[in-house]
């Protein structure tokens, strides 16, 4: 089995979490990450570009995705929102009854105005231009959720915006996301659900899980991805083929 895992900086987790025992030997893993820049299609291959492509195993900066049974993006939703990044919309905007001293809108609108902000993403544009040029097996893993260790960090902005209303208000919105990416990559691929459900429903990462810093997991982490991508796998070689 020849997998590729191509994406981000997130790329870097399940690259170490190869070393885990529960990782198939059999398989081949390649990377194709570009953690500062960004991955597009371009003609019938992939183009990196970008100031750094530090996880980069193939010689240039394009990659034909044809020799591989399966791919794999790494990782897909909107961008964390660290403090550095103002611009997200959950910085700007709330639901009704969430709280906080932010322009509130019914649920209806919240929800229309993020699902514009994922399809407007490079890495959902990406998963969904991926068919156009792959006709095997296509995996999504979704944006890692911060490490717990964010809401003790009083100087983050959504601790300053909800106080102890954060935490809830950060589970609703990862909720939402997951629900959102599920309408918009139904048609590409599989989109992996979180390796543990209760991290969805706390909206947060065991601090355990975490790398350099709240938005970056380890190999841990990584190596549970691996799990379930090599679960998603067999089940999908399991079926029963449908006569074309």
């Amino acid at each position: 089995m020849r997998v590729c895992v191509i994406g981000n900086s997130h790329v870097a987790a399940v690259k170490a979490g190869c070393s885990d025992a529960r990782f198939d030997r059999a398989w081949s893993l390649d990377f194709f990450a570009v953690p500062a820049g960004s991955i597009h299609v371009e003609g019938d291959r992939l183009v990196g570009s970008g100031p750094r492509q530090v996880l980069r195993t193939t010689p240039s900066d394009a990659l034909e995705l044809g020799p591989f049974d399966a791919v794999l993006v790494s990782a897909v939703g909107n961008w964390a929102f660290r403090n550095e990044n103002w611009r997200h919309i959950l910085f700007h905007l709330g639901i009704c009854g969430w709280g906080g001293n932010l322009q509130q809108v019914s649920h209806a609108v919240f929800r229309k105005a993020l699902r514009q902000v994922l399809a407007d993403t490079q890495v959902v544009r990406l998963c969904r231009d991926l068919p156009s040029i792959y006709a095997g097996q296509l995996y999504f893993q979704p944006w890692p959720l911060p490490s717990e260790g964010v809401l003790e960090d009083s100087a983050w902005r959504m601790n300053e915006i909800y106080g102890e209303g954060a935490a809830a208000v950060v589970a609703r919105y990862h909720s939402l996301q997951y629900e959102l990416l599920q309408e918009l990559l139904g048609g590409a691929g599989t989109l992996l659900p979180y390796p543990e459900a209760a991290w969805l429903e706390r909206g947060v990462t065991p601090r355990g899980l975490v790398s350099e810093d709240p938005w970056h997991m380890n190999d841990r982490y990584g190596a549970a991805v691996l799990a379930q991508l090599q679960d998603a796998l067999a089940a999908a070689r399991a079926r029963p083929q449908v006569p074309s």
